[in-house]
């Protein structure tokens, strides 16, 4: 029977339109060649660059995110001081190979965050190009490598990587965290295409209380006039005391006349 995962590792090659061309020090690579000189290498690092999209920013030390419309999509990987100007620019990518695996990597935007000596330099390839690699390779990876490489295609320009988010968020084979991920993510990039998967995700009683509760949280970040609402009525009358008490730590992030109401009547007893 064909997994989940081959049939999102098939979308991911069709639907993003890599082109078929040699590989060079623009964006002419392919994931078949991508694939093909992590096999070839085997142990060893790899470096690209590739564009990002509005809001990334970065300065060789962390990355900054703002995507959305509202200001408080923000997000920060990495270190941030006063002494750290944020830049945009491409996302430089190293990755270090180890029998043929991707055994660490790293991601910055801006300028690299150390000097690294590389065995294969493929330039600037496509962003969807990367993007489509990213997505392949973040079900096979540990979780602490598989959160960054998923962040890698989230911040790819033009890259459509939401309907794909989904799929891996819906196979209960991946790990938790890589659900997790891929669900605030969804929430934070397509909210009409994820407000369905997660209000099932926060009804669902056989899936784990904390991916329920992280499902609450990505609702939160949803840009959709129905996620107040959802939250409220959560907060209000569900069974699970975990789940009401997440929604009230998320709807502590929306200033509204609606929230203060509902707090002050926790508050008063009624």
């Amino acid at each position: 029977m064909i997994s989940l995962l081959n049939i999102v590792a098939a979308l991911v090659s069709l639907l993003l339109a890599i082109p078929n061309t040699s590989i060079g020090t623009t964006s002419g690579i392919t994931l078949t060649e991508l694939n093909q000189v992590i096999t070839d290498l085997n142990t060893g690092t790899i470096t690209f660059e590739y564009q990002t999209r509005e809001g990334i920013r970065g300065n060789g030390q962390g990355l900054e995110i703002s995507l959305g419309h509202s200001t408080h999509r923000s997000y920060f990987n990495g270190v941030i001081g006063e002494d750290y100007d944020m830049v945009e620019g491409p996302a430089q990518v190293f990755i270090k190979i180890r029998e043929g695996r991707i055994h660490a990597l790293d991601i910055s935007v801006g300028k690299p965050r150390k000097a690294m000596s590389v065995d294969r330099d493929l330039g600037s390839i496509s962003p969807c190009t990367a993007a489509a690699f990213f997505l392949e390779q973040a079900p096979q990876l540990d979780e602490d490598i598989a959160d960054e490489v998923l962040l890698g295609a989230v911040i790819a320009r033009d890259a459509e990587v939401a309907t794909y988010l989904l799929a891996m968020v819906s196979d209960r084979s991946n790990q938790d965290e890589l659900r997790q991920a891929a669900l605030f993510w969804t929430a934070v990039l397509a909210s009409e295409k994820a407000l369905e998967p997660i209000r099932h995700l926060i009804n669902e009683n056989n899936e784990e209380m904390e991916l329920r509760e992280h499902a609450i949280f990505a609702l939160s970040q949803l840009d959709h006039t129905d996620t107040l609402p959802l939250l409220m009525e959560i907060a209000r009358n569900d069974r699970e005391p975990q789940l009401q008490r997440a929604a009230f730590f998320a709807l502590a992030e929306h200033d509204t006349p609606e929230v203060h109401q509902l707090f002050e009547e926790i508050l008063l007893g009624n």
